[in-house]
């Protein structure tokens, strides 16, 4: 059975730092409670929103199975069910990219199914499972016209 989506995985190191960072930063405001009220809020505010957003995109990511979709030579087999390959209707890809405009190669990919779109980040290779997909597509496109 040939994978042809996997779940990248470089990131769950990356959001564990940021929830620590943020529980530092907590820390640090709360040593500061006697002496300087506003580096007090900064701090434990700034830590708590820091460990959210950490915890929310861990959590997204660890919620993307490890492989996406999986191809049998007959079927796709995606987390929310098996189709055929003649049933997608569109593709769409977004490479993930950084404040300063790098290019990762994960991202999201999404993928519209008789009437339903099917959402998936945190794509590794990304450009490469697009690619494949709409080969498959074309591929059995053709065979049935």
């Amino acid at each position: 059975m040939e994978v042809i989506a996997r779940r990248q995985n470089g990131m769950i190191i990356a959001y564990i730092l940021v929830c620590l960072f943020g529980l530092g930063f907590c820390i640090y405001g709360l040593t500061w409670k006697d002496k300087f009220m506003p580096m007090f809020i900064l701090g434990v505010f700034g830590g708590l929103g820091l460990m959210a957003f950490g915890i929310f995109c861990l959590s997204k990511l660890l919620r993307t199975p490890k492989e996406i979709i999986r191809f049998d030579g007959e079927k796709l087999y995606f987390p929310q069910g098996s189709y055929y390959p003649w049933q997608i209707q569109h593709i769409v890809f977004r490479e993930m990219r950084t404040r300063y405009g790098w290019r990762q190669t994960w991202g999201k990919l999404r993928v519209c199914v008789e009437g339903q779109t099917l959402e998936y980040y945190f794509v590794e290779d990304v450009k490469l499972a697009h690619y494949r997909l709409m080969q498959l597509v074309n591929q059995y496109a053709q065979n049935n016209q």
